[in-house]
């Protein structure tokens, strides 16, 4: 029997639990989770602060009854013996001879200035989303600090609810990693039209418990402040337990760690120098780290950045590098007078390199096939689109 320990049970531990079970029929897994739920579905936690019966889990229930698989529910994992090849969690002592740790991430907090006795909230778990619930439904003011995909999707939320949002973001636009200023600027037009309002590219306080303030500007007063900043591998245990550690877990192509027979995946890692913090990817270095650990030889290979969400009854997507490439790249944008979709394109000259997509929910599946395709920038690929 080949023993396995899983330390998290995200999308990267149930995705390596579940490999190793169809890839060794020896396998004896042991699964620990933190939470007490049933692992869910952990991007749909800023969706959901306005409903909390949305919720749903990842895997059904008679997964966690799979013949060699032994989930631990409301178990921390204390420590890790890489000596003796076992942990300790529960009190009790598990042996491995194949370790992965997929233990996640905690909320980054920004350089927040004299936050006194501020109300924070941040979302990594279902329990911190009741929280902000309770808190946030009896309130008439919202600031969410961080304009990426999950602070846009905690702001569409709080507005639900019935709040005034003002989302703040240090960078000069929202969505940073994914647009270019023209298209961030024709997306915060969309969601001002929708009620949010934005603080872009300056620095900002909190002062007493309910006042935020952008650089040279007057406290504004705000009834919950909600941190969506990015994240913070949680490293604690790879590092007392000698695993090289940078900002994450230091991985290979193959998910290995610096010490033999222990593997990393998700959240918690740094591959390549750069942070997971995406559920998909996160799922499948579980399922790399996993196909390794059984004995395969797996490589990690990354797909196309690609972001989709979906606020105010529209789709935002976008893929690929939103820059023009080389000398001949080109951004160009085109509208679907019609009905308003906007679609901007980048290039390297011959093909498209990336694209950001802000329209109807029925176009964007059109709008994926572009990506990759020969173009010369000019001419819209869509159909409809000027």
């Amino acid at each position: 029997m080949n023993r396995y320990v899983i330390i998290g049970a995200g999308n990267a531990g149930l995705e390596a639990a579940s490999t190793l079970l169809d890839k060794d029929v020896e396998a004896r897994v042991d699964l620990f989770n933190a939470e007490a739920d049933l692992p869910y579905y952990r991007p749909q936690l800023t969706k959901i602060i306005d409903d909390l019966s949305k919720l749903k889990p990842v895997k059904p229930k008679s997964f966690f009854s799979a013949p060699g698989l032994h989930f631990h529910p409301e178990t921390d994992v204390k420590s890790v013996d890489t000596a003796e090849k076992r942990i300790t969690a529960g009190g009790k002592i598990y042996p491995y001879d194949k370790l992965i740790f997929c233990c996640g991430a905690d909320p980054a907090l920004p350089p927040i200035q004299n936050p006194g006795k501020a109300r924070l909230f941040s979302i990594r778990s279902f329990a911190d989303v009741q929280k902000l619930h309770v808190a946030a439904k009896s309130r008439r003011t919202a600031a969410v600090i961080g304009g990426g995909p999950l602070g846009l999707e905690t702001a569409e939320s709080l507005t639900r609810l019935g709040l005034h949002v003002t989302v703040y973001e240090i960078f000069t636009r929202i969505l940073g990693r994914q647009t270019d200023n023209e298209a961030s600027r024709v997306l915060t037009e969309f969601l001002k039209s929708n009620g949010i309002s934005f603080s872009v590219g300056s620095q900002f306080s909190i002062t007493g418990a309910h006042h935020i303030a952008p650089h040279g500007e007057l406290p504004r007063q705000t009834d919950v402040i909600v941190v969506s900043a990015g994240i913070a591998p949680r490293t604690r245990l790879a590092s007392e337990c000698g695993l090289e550690v940078a900002k994450g877990i230091v991985v290979n192509d193959r998910m290995q760690t610096s010490l033999p027979d222990i593997y990393a995946a998700g959240d918690c890692t740094e591959w390549n120098g750069s942070l997971c913090g995406m559920w998909l990817p996160a799922g499948e270095q579980g399922r790399t780290a996993a196909a390794n650990a059984a004995g395969e030889t797996a490589v990690y290979v990354p797909k196309a950045g690609k972001m989709m969400l979906n606020l105010f009854g529209r789709t935002i997507l976008s893929i690929g590098t939103p820059e023009p490439k080389g000398d001949s790249g080109q951004a160009v944008s085109f509208v679907n007078k019609k009905n308003g979709s906007y679609l901007r394109l980048f290039t390297d000259g011959t093909r498209c390199t990336g694209l950001f997509f802000l329209g109807q929910p029925a176009e964007a599946a059109q709008t994926v096939t572009v990506f990759g395709k020969p173009t010369d920038g000019t001419a819209s690929p869509l159909n409809g689109f000027e």
